[in-house]
């Protein structure tokens, strides 16, 4: 069975549910109430459901109905397909349920489809959220060399003639951008002059920023470069990380900083770009940054004129500074307006009160928190909170990293708790230029302290 019979039978099957009246007058059959959790539902309660809505609800029904299929993700593993099938639902399963809220619901549609209703959001919200579900499945089954035409997700539109159709959803790329409020890029011509020095008095003059090459412990190698600010302490020495700069929790200061660290990140990206380079840059961004509107648009359009498109695989965002409680909405917008220019975004969150289940429903890959040795929490302590926040992380699919290591044992504990990436004057010194990647094995963390 093709998929547009597939398409063409399920608009006329829902079409027909939502006229469907027995012989008194009143729907054949009734769901007073959502189900109690966000669940997978066989396709009876699922059209029982659908009908409860529309009698309930006064929100049009166009947008929230949406469908995410396999099949071309079949087509292209070919005969490898029947090793995988059974993974593939587990994952498709997986990657839906992350998403959804109590009032959401989903059901198995054939053997290749899925129909998701979003209870809440808006037409854009709804589509955004299934083209995650939908990314986040392929890169699992295919890995990191994927296409848009590997993203089959569509979303219900009119009825037409006694049936509902479908159309695609729309690129990543082009709903965040009307969810994230961007503005269209520059020209191409104007692209040298990305960048507008602010003529103000610099809170930062004395700030100056390096790279933390980053311990992707895995794959045994260091792959990622961190752009962090540092000052000069007693007896020269460099003090690294946010922890170290005074008044970071002005608006205004860290504003400033965002600004100094994006010309310094995207400066250095276009630079990689141009010599054909692949390692990559790590350029964290401030939540009060994002949150003001004005201060928003400023950021993305920055980003729009300096990046370079054969850069956006070379970069990842790190969001800072987020409030926990904040509206899912909210994270989503700021988290796709990012992922546009970006492989990813990820969260820098704190040790003892860390959120995971929003991020990983909004399209956040890792989640992690930078060490702060004037904490005076006991190490002991901290490594207990450490293998619970690598083993929370991991249970909502999210990666985990941790920033500014300086004891072996710390580093050692943050490896055996799970911790994908981990930096740190203990694993590596920071460095004026990211390099190219380069090995680093487990060894290494211990050779130069055994001489």
């Amino acid at each position: 069975m093709t998929d547009a019979t597939i398409f063409n039978r399920l608009g006329t099957k829902l079409g027909e549910l939502l006229t469907d009246t027995s012989p008194d007058g009143t729907s054949a059959t009734k769901l007073s109430t959502p189900p109690a959790a966000a669940r997978q539902v066989l396709q009876e309660e699922f059209e029982s459901h659908l009908r409860s809505m529309m009698k309930s609800d006064a929100k049009p029904l166009a947008g929230r109905v949406n469908f995410i299929g396999l099949s071309k993700i079949r087509d292209k593993l070919g005969e490898r397909w029947a090793k995988v099938s059974e993974r593939a639902d587990e994952i498709t399963r997986k990657a839906i349920e992350r998403r959804l809220i109590d009032a959401d619901v989903y059901t198995k549609y054939k053997e290749l489809h899925y129909l998701i209703i979003f209870a809440q959001l808006s037409h854009d919200e709804a589509q955004l959220k299934c083209a995650l579900i939908a990314e986040e499945i392929t890169k699992r089954l295919l890995g990191e060399d994927i296409t848009a035409e590997l993203l089959e997700v569509k979303t219900m539109v009119s009825q037409v003639e006694g049936k509902f159709e479908f159309e695609d959803v729309p690129d990543i790329e082009v709903l965040a951008a009307k969810i994230g409020d961007a503005p269209e890029p520059a020209a191409e011509n104007d692209e040298d002059a990305w960048w507008e020095d602010d003529e103000t008095a610099d809170p930062l003059a004395n700030v100056q920023l390096v790279y933390r090459p980053m311990w992707d412990v895995k794959r045994n190698a260091v792959t990622t470069f961190v752009c962090a600010p540092a000052l000069r302490g007693p007896a020269g020495r460099l003090l690294v990380g946010e922890s170290e700069i005074p008044r970071l929790d002005v608006p205004e200061v860290a504003l400033r900083l965002d600004q100094l660290v994006q010309k310094r990140v995207i400066g250095d990206l276009r630079k990689l770009v141009a010599v054909g380079q692949q390692q990559l840059l790590c350029l964290p961004v401030h939540f009060e940054t994002l949150a003001v509107s004005q201060r928003r648009i400023a950021y993305i359009d920055r980003c729009h004129r300096g990046i370079p498109p054969q850069g956006v695989k070379l970069l990842v965002f790190e969001l800072t500074g987020v409030p926990e409680g904040i509206p899912q909405n909210r994270l989503l917008e700021m988290a796709t307006a990012l992922k546009r220019f970006s492989r990813g975004v990820l969260l820098r969150t704190t040790l003892t009160q860390p959120w995971f289940r929003p991020p990983s429903e909004t399209g956040i890959a890792a989640m992690g928190i930078e060490y702060h040795s004037n904490s005076g929490v006991p190490e002991a302590k901290l490594i207990g909170e450490m293998e619970r926040f690598a083993s929370a992380a991991k249970k909502m699919g999210l990666a985990t990293y941790m920033h500014g290591l300086r004891t072996i044992s710390l580093t050692t504990a943050a490896i055996a708790a799970g911790f994908d990436f981990v930096d740190g004057d203990i694993v590596t010194s920071v460095v004026e230029q990211p390099r190219a990647a380069y090995a680093y094995q487990m060894q290494d963390l211990y050779t130069a302290r055994l001489r």
